[in-house]
């Protein structure tokens, strides 16, 4: 942060960061001058800049115009989205980060199930010091494949 005839004013990003170019074609961060920029901004020596968004939508006219005209060189290297495209952009990716493979899904059925319908009927036994806790699902699966068939075997074992 810099003290400038009496305000503080936060140093941007070409003055905090050094780029060199990587052996790749990109662009690489080489150094960050101040640490709390890093800590701030996530970003860490060795990273590939690939891209920067700029978000539009609390500017002014006059201020995109500009920003748009000092970029108007590399209008090849450039994506315009709208607002509309941001809010499927967010949610694809939400959708993305929420799906699991069918193992993962399946075991979470299987616990589901145990949890609501199992165990309500499972009655401890006296002489076993322990509780029921949640139970340890193992879940193995095995395929055999030819050109004819494909056998696919599955063996869960449950553990308490």
């Amino acid at each position: 942060m810099e003290i400038m005839n009496g305000r503080s004013r936060t140093r941007s990003f070409s003055e905090n960061i050094v780029l060199d170019d990587s052996e790749k074609g990109g662009v690489v961060i080489a150094d960050i001058r101040d640490v709390s920029f890093a800590d701030r901004s996530g970003l860490k020596e060795g990273d590939e800049i690939v891209g920067a968004t700029i978000h539009f939508d609390h500017l002014k006219k006059n201020d995109v115009m500009a920003l748009l005209k000092l970029i108007e060189p590399f209008d090849n290297n450039m994506q315009v989205l709208t607002k509309q495209d941001l809010k499927t952009s967010m949610s694809l990716s939400s959708l993305h980060t929420n799906t699991k493979v069918p193992e993962d899904m399946l075991k979470d059925s299987y616990n589901k199930l145990f949890q609501t319908k199992v165990k309500k009927f499972i009655k401890p036994d006296s002489s076993l010091s322990s509780t029921i806790e949640d139970p340890d699902v193992e879940l193995q699966t095995c395929t055999w494949q030819s050109s004819v068939y494909r056998i696919q075997s599955l063996m869960l074992t449950c553990r308490m």
